[in-house]
C-alpha cells in the first residue's frame, strides 16, 4: 500500500488508447507497426506537454496522463480536456497524411476523470480516479473524448458537451454520468 509517505492529492487523470490496434498490427510487420504507433504517441505526448500534463505511463499503445501532478493548478480539468481535444486533432492530421501514403488510419479513445487520490513516494497512484478514467475511455467512441460529470462540472461552458447519461462501470459502486 501507499504507506506513511502517501500524500493525498486532487488530480485529473486522462487515459488515451488506440482502437482496434491488435487487428491493425496483424496487418503490418513489426517495424511498420512500431513506426506507426510511435508517430501517434509522439503527437499525443506533444499535445500533453503543451498543456502541462505529465505522462505517467505508456501502456503499449496507450497513455496515462496526469494533470495536477507534480504541481496542482486550478484549471487541471480544463487543461486535460484541451490536451485531449488537441490529441484527437493531431491524430486526425496524422491519419490524413497516412491515408495519402496508403498507410492505415488509427483512432484513439480518450477518457478523463478528476478527484482525490493518494500518491506514494514512487509516484504510484492509489484510488478510484485512474480506474474510472480507464473505464470511461473504453466506452468512448473512436475519435472522441469522454469525461465524467465531475470533470464536466469544472469545465462547463468552456466546451460543447453532449450528455451521454449514466453508465454502470465494472468495479465502480456508483453509476457514472458521462459527457462527450
Amino acid at each position: 500500500g501507499p504507506g506513511a509517505e502517501g500524500e493525498r492529492r486532487y488530480l485529473t487523470v486522462m487515459f488515451c488508447d488506440l482502437v482496434g490496434s491488435t487487428g491493425i498490427s496483424a496487418q503490418l510487420d513489426a517495424e511498420e507497426w512500431r513506426d506507426l504507433v510511435s508517430t501517434y504517441l509522439d503527437a499525443a505526448c506533444a499535445a500533453v506537454a503543451e498543456m502541462g500534463g505529465h505522462v505517467a505511463k505508456t501502456l503499449g499503445d496507450g497513455l496515462m496522463v496526469l494533470f495536477g501532478y507534480p504541481v496542482a493548478q486550478e484549471n487541471d480539468a480544463e487543461r486535460a480536456a484541451r490536451a485531449a481535444l488537441s490529441i484527437q486533432r493531431a491524430l486526425a492530421a496524422v491519419n490524413r497524411k497516412n491515408t495519402e501514403t496508403g498507410k492505415l488510419a488509427l483512432n484513439a479513445r480518450i477518457g478523463i476523470e478528476t478527484g482525490a487520490v493518494v500518491v506514494d513516494a514512487a509516484g504510484e497512484i492509489y484510488g478510484d480516479v485512474p480506474n474510472v478514467a480507464a473505464r470511461v475511455q473504453t466506452l468512448a467512441e473512436p475519435g472522441t473524448v469522454v469525461v465524467t460529470a465531475r470533470v464536466q462540472r469544472q469545465i462547463a461552458g468552456l466546451f460543447v458537451a453532449e450528455d451521454l447519461g449514466n453508465h454502470e462501470l465494472k468495479g465502480v459502486p456508483e453509476p457514472v454520468r458521462r459527457f462527450r
